[in-house]
């Protein structure tokens, strides 16, 4: 009877363990899952599965080896043999992070990181098992885009003003608050026989020894004053 009840108490603990374990998995916002290397399946999937891809940890499951091929992009499904590759040198403990792109249930691609470590090895040492994270980044990957695509604005923008700059007949001088040459085209330079690189280094002192830095800074603080007080 002892030893009945021991083992009622041991069972009754590991469920709670149990229970516990799928709370935890279940409540934190990504996708965990145990994915085998012999079977190509994910062996374990959590239920966040639903909410970030749309697809039950059972559809998953019955999807098996065919899931990846099926959702993941054609361009990050290729890099896959060379990801797998590396957890054969993995030490434990060590994470692996990749990105790659996945087609949610309802058509929307979306964007991943997943961070994996060896969760089993065989009876050779290699890993036959991963346990790994993976976190919709889709809101980050939109505005690194973004910015990338104001950045090649900006460039353009440059590119374009630089080159009115160089057309123009006259020479073009721009001057920061303290007196310093930020910008110059090239009519500038060649009428004071200076490279581009040289003018940008320089103040207006350097080439009009009736200026000097105190000065300029003081005039251009009362046009600022002055100018402050027509509006």
């Amino acid at each position: 009877d002892l030893n009945i009840s021991k083992r009622k108490q041991t069972t009754a603990a590991l469920q709670d363990r149990e229970r516990f374990i799928q709370q935890v998995t279940d409540a934190t916002p990504c996708i965990i899952y145990i994915y085998d290397f012999i079977d190509n399946v994910n062996i374990y999937v959590n239920d966040q599965s639903s909410t970030i891809l749309g697809y039950t940890p059972a559809e998953i499951q019955q999807l098996g080896a065919e899931f990846l091929p099926a959702i993941m992009h054609t361009d990050d499904l290729v890099n896959l043999a060379a990801v797998y590759q590396q957890f054969t040198t993995l030490q434990e403990g060590e994470v692996i992070e990749t990105e790659y792109r996945m087609r949610h249930k309802n058509g929307e691609w979306r964007w991943f990181l997943s961070r994996n470590l060896v969760f089993l090895r065989n009876a050779d040492g290699l890993p036959q098992q991963i346990l790994g994270t993976a976190q919709d980044i889709s809101d980050r990957k939109q505005a690194e885009a973004v910015q990338m695509q104001l950045i090649a604005s900006l460039q353009e923008s440059e590119q374009r003003f630089r080159c009115l700059l160089d057309q123009a007949r006259d020479g073009i001088f721009l001057i920061n608050s303290d007196g310093w040459f930020v910008e110059v085209n090239q009519r500038a330079c060649q009428d004071l026989g200076y490279t581009y690189q040289e003018l940008v280094t320089l103040g207006l002192w350097d080439l009009d020894p009736t200026w000097f830095q105190e000065r300029f800074t003081e005039l251009f603080s009362q046009q600022q004053a002055l100018n402050a007080d027509d509006t």
